[in-house]
C-alpha cells in the first residue's frame, strides 16, 4: 500500500509540473517575456524570474510580504507594473470527484497570501 501512495504521488508531482511549465511558457510568450518559438513542453525550463517594462513573472518562489504568512509558495506569479496587479497560480491535478472540494481548500490557504499581496 505505501508503494503504491509513493508512486501516485511521484505521478501526480510529474504532471503538476508538466502542467505548471506549460502555464509558465504560455504566460511568458503572452507578455512578451520570452522569444523565439514556443519549445514542447517536456523540454521546457521555466527561469524562476522573467521581467520586462510591463511585467514581471515568479516560478516556483517564496512571495516576501510585510506580515509572516504560511503559505507563500505559488507555482506562478504574474506581476502586471501598468496596473499594480498580481495574480497567483497554484496548480492542482485532483480527480473530478475532488474538484469542488480542492478549490475550496485552496482558496482557503492563500486567503492570507492574496490579503498581503
Amino acid at each position: 500500500m505505501m508503494m503504491m501512495m509513493m508512486i501516485a504521488q511521484g505521478y501526480y508531482t510529474h504532471h503538476h509540473h508538466q502542467l505548471a511549465n506549460i502555464v509558465h511558457q504560455k504566460l511568458a510568450f503572452k507578455c512578451g517575456l520570452s522569444n523565439g518559438p514556443p519549445m514542447p513542453y517536456y523540454k521546457y525550463e521555466p527561469q524562476s524570474v522573467l521581467e520586462n517594462f510591463s511585467y514581471k513573472l515568479y516560478y516556483n518562489r517564496t512571495i516576501m510580504t510585510d506580515q509572516t504568512t504560511q503559505n507563500s509558495r505559488q507555482d506562478t506569479v504574474i506581476l502586471d507594473k501598468s496596473i499594480r496587479e498580481a495574480n497567483l497560480i497554484d496548480i492542482a491535478i485532483p480527480n473530478s470527484h475532488n474538484l469542488p472540494s480542492t478549490i475550496t481548500k485552496k482558496l482557503q490557504k492563500y486567503t492570507d497570501l492574496k490579503e498581503e499581496v
